[in-house]
Parts: structure tokens; C-alpha cells; sequence
């Protein structure tokens, strides 16, 4: 979680998700009395904004809509919009789905190397079939509880 307390040139500032695995993105937004808040792209899939506090209006395309508090309003995918500020402010929430990559990154090797690293899931040629134990090594060839050999 992020929190931009600073305020920003257009008069707006809040709180983002940083978190890297995630589906959605979630911002909130204050934007100053009198402020406005433009979108910086138009919008790559559905937006759903919930206003929090304060009032004003949306602007997206040639819809002009009133909001306040408890407002929820859907800004389609390739729109733009700008949402400006009454007397008091104006807060609000905006969620979107977080953008998936084209194609999955390719698993892990059968030997524990590749892109994510680590081990294979399946660690039972590490499990002594006598006593149980796990050995700590991946090189490790014999229990070093009971001696015997381990599964290959």
C-alpha cells in the first residue's frame, strides 16, 4: 500500500495498491475544493468509481453526472474522464482489473532451476522410507538419522 499524503500539481492526492500479486488495482482520491481529477490514459478496461466524501461532477465523453456520497458510476474501457470537485472536495475510490501479461511465464525446471528458482514441489526423493526424515540437502544420499539410503 502506497499513501501520496503530498498532493499532487492537479490539486488531487491519496492512497494506491503496490502489492505486485494482485487482480485488481484500487486507488482512493481526494481532489481539493474546486480541483479536478483527469484521467492520465484513457481507460484500458472498466472503471468503477465510488465516491467516499465531498461532491461534484463527472465528466466522461458527453455524459455530465452529478456525484456525491454513496455514488457509484462506470467509466467504459477507452474513455477518458475528469471528475471535478464542489465546495467541500471531493473523495473517492476507483477500481479497476489489474492488467495480465499476454503469456505466462514458463514453470520451473524439473530440476528446481528456472524462472521462479527454489526447489521442485514433489521433495520425496529427499524422504527417508525408514525413519521419514526429511534430509536438508538436495545432494544428501543417506538419511542422516538412520543411515539408509535415500530414494533416487
Amino acid at each position: 500500500m502506497t499513501t501520496d499524503g503530498g498532493g499532487d500539481s492537479d490539486g488531487s492526492d491519496g492512497w494506491r495498491l503496490d502489492a505486485a500479486e494482485r487482480q485488481l488495482d484500487a486507488e482512493v482520491i481526494r481532489v481539493a475544493p474546486g480541483g479536478e481529477y483527469t484521467s492520465p490514459a484513457p481507460e484500458a478496461g472498466d472503471l468503477l468509481l465510488y465516491v467516499t466524501a465531498g461532491s461534484g461532477h463527472l465528466e466522461c465523453g458527453s455524459r455530465l453526472e452529478a456525484v456525491d456520497p454513496g455514488c457509484v458510476t462506470w467509466v467504459p474501457p477507452g474513455a477518458r474522464h475528469t471528475l471535478t470537485a464542489g465546495a467541500e472536495g471531493l473523495g473517492f475510490l476507483a477500481v479497476r482489473a489489474q492488467p495480465t501479461p499476454s503469456t505466462p511465464p514458463p514453470p520451473p525446471g524439473r530440476d528446481g532451476t528456472g524462472p521462479s528458482g527454489g526447489e521442485p514441489a514433489c521433495l520425496l526423493h529427499r524422504v527417508c522410507a525408514r525413519c521419514g526424515r526429511l534430509a536438508p540437502q538436495v545432494a544428501d544420499r543417506y538419511c542422516a538419522q538412520c543411515g539408509d539410503p535415500l530414494p533416487s
